[in-house]
């Protein structure tokens, strides 16, 4: 039986507040500590460890509570940080955040530069959001780019992305290595391009509408330098917002242009309610969104 070296995952989005497609849930908390347990199990059964590329937190400042629940319930783990770790996603202001936290309270092992941390047989080089990934020169083999950055392949994505972000043969950076873990697109897919795997690890937990149909998975790196893709089965237990299948992503609407219409509003608050309710019947939001939204604010829909 082959040997698991390391696992990888991506995007757990630890939150103190649910998704709205999620929002139905008892107990946010308990929902993603089922998640990690189960994740914790995988690291116990194969004794190795575990590489995450980004977005460990769904906000750079999340509560204390959550902080204590990471730290309680998030095995230890090496990471670069996504966008959503980092203040205005900015890579210098890293230390202001939930991540850091972890770090400096040695929960996650923070990879930096091209420098490489070696596991068993393989080397993996971390690239955190925003960080320009590094071709490799030399020819040894068994390297691994742990990055965060939105990538594209047809079929797995959420809209069409421009040609610097698609992942094809042209993408010199990838060179040199024989892996390429990538986070970020929430939607798992792997892709080979020539002698290098692109592997993208998709979302830890379906958050959204228009991830229902999706099945969370981890990836197992093999002794023979292959790829395994390990679903997990936490997400069984998931409850969400029925969602009618003609507009599968009101659920999750953008508030954007609610936003630009509140600031019309200048200090008539008293007209917030009112503001809110209307943008809601304008888009036909379903009746199951309009009270969650009316209740966060105070009032019945």
């Amino acid at each position: 039986m082959k040997k698991v070296l390391a696992i990888f995952v991506s995007d757990l989005h630890l939150s103190h507040t649910p998704p709205i497609w999620r929002s139905c849930e008892s107990d946010w908390y308990t929902v993603q500590e089922r998640a990690l347990k189960e994740l914790r199990a995988i690291k116990d059964v194969h004794s190795c460890p575990i590489f995450c590329a980004g977005d460990v937190f769904d906000k750079w400042n999340s509560p204390p509570e959550l902080i204590n629940f990471a730290l309680q319930h998030l095995p230890q783990m090496y990471a670069i940080p996504g966008q959503h770790d980092l203040p205005n996603h900015n890579l210098k202001e890293m230390h202001r955040s939930a991540y850091w936290t972890l770090v400096k309270a040695g929960k996650i092992v923070h990879l930096e530069g091209d420098a490489g941390v070696n596991g068993r047989q393989f080397t993996v080089h971390g690239f955190a959001f925003g960080r320009k990934i590094k071709k490799r020169k030399t020819s040894t083999k068994n390297h691994i780019a742990l990055i965060h950055q939105y990538n594209w392949v047809p079929k797995a994505s959420y809209e069409k992305a421009p040609k610097k972000q698609r992942v094809t043969k042209k993408r010199k950076e990838f060179g040199g290595y024989d892996i390429v873990l990538c986070g970020d697109n929430h939607i798992a897919f792997e892709k080979m391009l020539g002698k290098t795997l692109f592997w993208n690890c998709g979302g830890f937990m379906r958050r959204h509408s228009d991830e229902i149909k999706y099945r969370p998975r981890v990836g197992l790196l093999m002794e023979d330098g292959t790829m395994k893709n390990h679903r997990l089965k936490s997400y069984r237990s998931d409850k969400h917002i029925s969602v009618d299948p003609k507009s599968d992503k009101q659920a999750d609407m953008d508030l954007t242009e609610l936003g630009n219409e509140l600031l019309k509003l200048n200090d008539a608050r008293f007209d917030f309610q009112v503001a809110v309710n209307r943008y809601m019947q304008k888009y036909n939001v379903r009746r199951e969104v309009m009270e969650i939204i009316m209740k966060s604010i105070g009032v019945a829909s």
